[in-house]
């Protein structure tokens, strides 16, 4: 799915069904936050944030089904009320990012001079106190301000190098403050929570082109969910983000998508360079769950199954495993059809797909 936006955004956030950008007005000289049109791609104006400096960090607009907000490098802190409707600034001075959860908390991460390290503290936005929950030494010694994200009662950001590696993910406990740092099995750009998952992307190099994994949080394993092409070939990470909206066939998400149905339609969530363009070509999930359910095959056959190779999917089919069903499992995989139709149709005599 390609969204043609009416104007020009400097960044996206979602929240609920409902998604957001975010520009800068050269006549008023402020920025303005809307409401973005999922079907039409049309803006309506939403809120004005006059930052002090002028300036604001791109990859700290986010929302939540309370408010938007976005922090400006003069420390000033946006929020527009989605409830009262009303548009107020907070100062938090030093902060690299603040960021709100889906409840509408905010927590915020800045760098101690001092101590030489990262600190993540939990913002009160009614009080304008600020509560230090944890140090953070992230093992690269710096991290990308676009990974800030949550996940239930964790907060998690991204350190590391984006192109060769390593990428660590730093899972730090908003309750207690311990925070616990696990090395990724491929090196990313940015991640993202949607639908409690977390998510990534990268930039492989060999295909040109961004793919977007899920991750598990605790053994650091990646996996592809699909590739994302942008026109121009560059993106924001900061609007990387996950989107949830509700239609005919269940719930989809805007970067992730495995909810409620086992094989869901979804889609890559990113603004390219061009700033016109939301980008999410239309994908299908691609897991070895929904694989072995379709097809009753086990995860070391899987392991094993070579879509390309027809030794491998004539010995697959050969084990007993359900060929039609498996055929309709690969209709929703992230693969060249056209490249392995001929193939699978002469090693299983199944129908086209």
């Amino acid at each position: 799915m390609k969204i043609k936006l009416d104007i020009k955004m400097q960044s996206l956030t979602g929240s609920s069904n409902s998604l957001y950008g975010i520009n800068y007005d050269t006549s008023t000289k402020s920025n303005i936050a809307y409401t973005i049109d999922l079907e039409s791609g049309k803006s309506n104006k939403l809120a004005v944030f006059q930052f002090a400096s002028g300036g604001w960090f791109a990859d700290t607009f986010s929302a939540s089904n309370k408010y938007i907000s976005a922090y400006g490098s003069a420390g000033d802190l946006w929020i527009h009320d989605k409830i009262s409707n009303k548009t107020e600034s907070v100062v938090f001075t030093g902060y690299q990012n603040i960021k709100q959860t889906q409840e509408g908390a905010f927590y915020g991460v800045k760098f101690n001079n001092s101590s030489q390290l990262n600190e993540i503290y939990k913002l009160d936005i009614k009080e304008k106190t600020e509560s230090k929950i944890a140090d953070i030494k992230f093992p690269s010694g710096g991290w990308f301000g676009s990974s800030l994200g949550f996940l239930g009662d964790f907060a998690f950001a991204l350190s590391g190098n984006s192109v060769v590696g390593p990428s660590h993910i730093a899972m730090i406990a908003i309750k207690t403050g311990d925070v616990t740092h696990t090395e990724l099995s491929k090196p990313l750009q940015t991640i993202f929570s949607s639908d409690d998952e977390v998510y990534g992307v990268n930039y492989n190099d060999a295909f040109k082109t961004n793919q977007l994994y899920s991750l598990n949080t605790k053994s650091g394993a990646a996996q592809k969910i699909a590739d994302i092409t942008f026109p121009s070939g560059f993106w924001y990470p900061g609007s990387a983000g996950g989107l949830s909206t509700y239609t005919t066939k269940g719930w989809v998400s805007l970067g992730s998508g495995f909810k409620l149905e086992l094989v869901l339609d979804t889609y890559g969530l990113g603004l390219d360079s061009s700033g016109v363009d939301i980008i999410g070509s239309k994908i299908k999930q691609n897991t070895l769950g929904s694989l072995q359910i379709l097809s009753n095959a086990s995860q070391q056959q899987l392991s094993e199954l070579n879509v390309y190779d027809p030794i491998s999917i004539s010995s697959f089919f050969k084990k007993g495993v359900n060929s039609s069903k498996l055929l309709e499992a690969a209709s929703f995989m992230t693969i060249d059809k056209t490249k392995i139709k001929e193939t699978w149709s002469k090693v299983s005599g199944a129908a086209q797909f």
